[in-house]
């Protein structure tokens, strides 16, 4: 890609050593085009600082952006390399070297995929000695906190290692916890069933369920889904159950205080 029309004078490219595992880019290139296509060569490019937030630096939610990495390698690789991208928002296609390595998720379906890390096997024949590049194309879809995190180049082995310990706490965690606050919901219902008098157990089973709720969004990739939907209303719903069952816990009630959580709930639903 040529680099004609920069708004701002180039950076170092950053080098990766053959003693170094991996590469932590930092720097990139922006260029908020709306197109499918990579950037024309009279683009113009604006030098930005990984992790980018489209919320502090304000634009089109709804238009395609591009960044543009460079690194250098002392030499030519010979094992399988990667590219892992810890946060995205919403889906990008990435390009090493003008050729389409991966994408993210579904692109034509607003695929949810800001709380998965990305990881991308960069064959050894796509990298040169000397200067390569990247290309990012994302799609905010709209989402508020549109983005790109840092990038990391370098042995696949190491940076897999990475990525599976980010996928562990961003999406194998929430189903986990999930999983175990529905059989503590189950729980507390057959207890509520046979000791009636004791709501405590109700309340608790609720807030469970509650609590399930808005871990759904987490680990949901459809946009349309129920998850998505109750997601954000399920904090009320949290906070309501919540002081309910602390309140039984405690053998107090409030009817007023436990009233105005009730309707703030129902509120922030509709």
């Amino acid at each position: 890609m040529a680099t004609a029309g920069l708004v701002h004078s180039q950076t170092r490219t950053p080098a990766l050593a053959p003693s170094n595992v991996y590469l932590e880019l930092d720097q990139a290139e922006f260029a908020l085009t709306g197109e499918m296509q990579p950037p024309a060569a009279d683009a113009v490019w604006q030098n930005v600082t990984l992790p980018d937030s489209w919320r502090k630096v304000p634009r089109d939610l709804y238009k395609l952006g591009w960044y543009r990495l460079h690194f250098e390698l002392a030499s030519a690789p010979e094992n399988p390399q990667a590219i892992y991208i810890p946060r995205i928002t919403n889906n990008i296609a990435l390009h090493v070297n003008g050729v389409l390595l991966g994408v993210s998720g579904n692109l034509a379906s607003r695929e949810m995929s800001w709380n998965l890390a990305q990881l991308f096997v960069v064959p050894p024949r796509m990298l040169n000695a000397g200067r390569n590049e990247i290309l990012i194309r994302l799609h905010p879809d709209g989402m508020a906190r549109a983005g790109l995190s840092r990038v990391h180049i370098g042995e696949e082995a190491v940076l897999r290692a990475r990525y599976d310990q980010r996928i562990l706490f961003q999406s194998t965690a929430p189903k986990f916890i999930a999983a175990l606050l529905a059989l503590t919901m189950m729980l507390s219902i057959a207890l509520w069933a046979s000791r009636r008098q004791e709501t405590v157990f109700g309340f608790f089973a609720l807030l469970c369920l509650a609590t399930i709720a808005r871990l759904w969004h987490t680990f949901a990739r459809d946009i349309d889904s129920w998850g998505w939907v109750i997601a954000a209303p399920s904090i009320s719903w949290m906070m309501a159950t919540q002081t309910y069952f602390v309140l039984r816990f405690c053998g107090r009630t409030s009817p007023r205080f436990e009233q105005f959580t009730a309707i703030f709930a129902i509120v922030s639903t509709v």
